[in-house]
């Protein structure tokens, strides 16, 4: 079995159960190195292997035992011609990274594929979306034009996918090396079939927090198609559609696509693919919440801890949604209809077209679109999910292979 890395002075390849020949110690060959490369080969514990580091000047080659290695050393039988002794410390400077080294490896890290670190990997899409597409061309637009707040709402939501949309291409090609398709854009017959369930089941969430709260009088229905700043309420219901669809897009392709598919890589390395994606999914959550708290809306009368903790709650659905299918279809449906159910169809104020215009006068931890009247529907979000997932998937749920490497560049 052989494993290559890359790290700044060559390829470090591990290769298990070889024997060892000439041997001599490369530079710059580091525990922290040594240990990520046995994960990678599978190596059990306490088995020989063999590590070789080729360069343009020098072949070297160190055979070392797992374990022990030491925190910043690695143990390291040494042979020659004339001798064999025993090494377990070094010269300072034979563990020390030039600066130019450095910023290589800080860049980059050990990535056999020679793609930057996974943090950036995310944080360059993540920035360039909300620079361009929340930033720039809203505030260009808002700049020259007069609009209404539904047209503005339309150009706002429209750049932040198309710069979405653009960052995912561009980091597919020039950072993430894998094709658009390994973030969960394979449309075929299947993908849009989640999608349709996806809206059923964010239909559904809403429309059982509206049922509960309606029932416990906590909200009231001032008027039914209600035009809101729309012209006519056909024109704007449908601009409305289009608006929520282009956020449901733009978020789940970053917090989703390139958000939970760059993590469960990259903790792919240290832990199992199960663990790796539960790991994934948990960052996604938190930073779903975390990116709603300063930049969501919050119902006037509403609690900002029960929206956080729905926000929590719904990019948790939204994430398990997205490990378990495989597919970013399912997310997308799940997200586009939790926005325009409330936005447009049970809770609408008086800026937005909606089918129903209501008013709510539940106490703050239970409102019905920020507090508990949302863990009823979101329980039974989560159930139909799963359901919908194990009936599609059989009894292989999670979708392992959003964690793995991109085999080939798109």
């Amino acid at each position: 079995m052989r494993t290559v890395l890359r790290h700044p002075h060559g390829l470090l390849e591990v290769v298990t159960g070889a024997s060892a020949g000439r041997l001599a110690v490369a530079p710059v060959v580091t525990a922290d190195r040594i240990r990520a490369a046995l994960r990678r080969s599978r190596c059990d514990t306490g088995r020989r292997f063999v590590v070789r580091l080729a360069t343009e000047q020098n072949r070297s080659t160190a055979v070392a035992q797992r374990p022990p290695i030491a925190s910043n050393q690695l143990l390291v039988s040494w042979n020659s011609e004339t001798d064999t002794t025993t090494y377990n410390s070094y010269h300072k400077n034979m563990f020390a990274m030039r600066p130019s080294a450095y910023s290589r490896w800080l860049l980059r890290g050990d990535d056999a594929s020679n793609r930057i670190r996974s943090i950036w990997r995310i944080g360059v899409p993540i920035v360039a979306t909300f620079v361009v597409g929340g930033i720039a061309v809203p505030g260009t637009v808002s700049q020259l034009f007069s609009l209404g707040t539904l047209s503005m709402a339309f150009v706002s939501n429209a750049s932040f996918a198309l710069a979405a949309l653009g960052a995912l291409v561009l980091a597919a090609r020039y950072l993430d090396h894998r094709p658009l398709r390994a973030y969960g854009f394979v449309f075929a017959r299947a993908w849009w079939a989640d999608l349709v369930a996806g809206v059923v089941v964010g239909g559904v969430l809403v429309g059982t927090a509206f049922g509960l709260a309606y029932r416990l009088e906590w909200v009231t229905v001032l008027d039914v198609w209600s035009t809101g700043d729309a012209g006519t309420f056909a024109g704007g219901i449908v601009l409305m559609l289009v608006i929520m669809l282009c956020v449901g897009f733009w978020e789940e392709a970053i917090f989703r696509g390139v958000v939970v598919t760059n993590v469960a890589e990259g903790l792919r390395t240290q832990l199992s693919s199960p663990q790796a994606l539960v790991g994934a999914w948990t960052v996604s959550t938190v930073l779903f919440g975390v990116v709603h708290l300063p930049l969501g809306t919050v119902p006037g009368d509403a609690s900002p801890v029960g929206m956080l903790a729905v926000w929590l709650s719904l990019g948790g659905l939204l994430g398990l949604a997205y490990i378990f299918s495989g597919q970013l279809a399912l997310p997308i449906g799940i997200h586009f209809a939790v926005n325009y159910a409330t936005n447009s169809v049970f809770f609408g104020g008086d800026l937005f077209p909606t089918v129903l215009r209501t008013e709510i006068t539940a106490p703050e931890l239970w409102h019905p679109i920020a507090g508990l009247t949302m863990v009823p529907g979101l329980l039974v979000a989560f159930g139909l999910v799963i359901a919908w997932c194990y009936w599609r998937r059989g009894e292989s749920v999670l979708a392992v292979h959003i964690s793995e490497r991109p085999s080939r560049t798109p």
